[in-house]
């Protein structure tokens, strides 16, 4: 299974790289994770995000929070519940 295939799939990264440390390194900085999650769940929330992480660990782990935030309150809603017959699975557009 090639991880980075999987998610070029998805858009392209900022940096346009094909270096996987490179793509690896964006994605642990929360910017990209976001960014596909607002395509899942546009909903007007307030996801505050550092766009300009500079390796630095503290705002990673805030912007990580902030996605876990925001997958958990999309699938803590009434439609995902058990026994939910409006169970819809989110697709992803390029």
């Amino acid at each position: 299974w090639n991880w980075s295939r999987w998610v070029k799939t998805l858009g392209p990264l900022a940096s346009n790289s094909d270096d996987k440390l490179s793509m690896f390194m964006e994605l642990v900085d929360g910017v990209f994770l976001h960014k596909i999650m607002t395509h899942i769940d546009p909903s007007p929330m307030n996801h505050r995000l550092n766009k300009q992480v500079n390796n630095d660990v503290s705002l990673r782990i805030q912007n990580l929070s902030t996605v876990i935030r925001h997958i958990k309150s999309y699938y803590q809603r009434p439609r995902f519940r058990l026994g939910s017959s409006a169970f819809i699975s989110p697709v992803i557009q390029t």
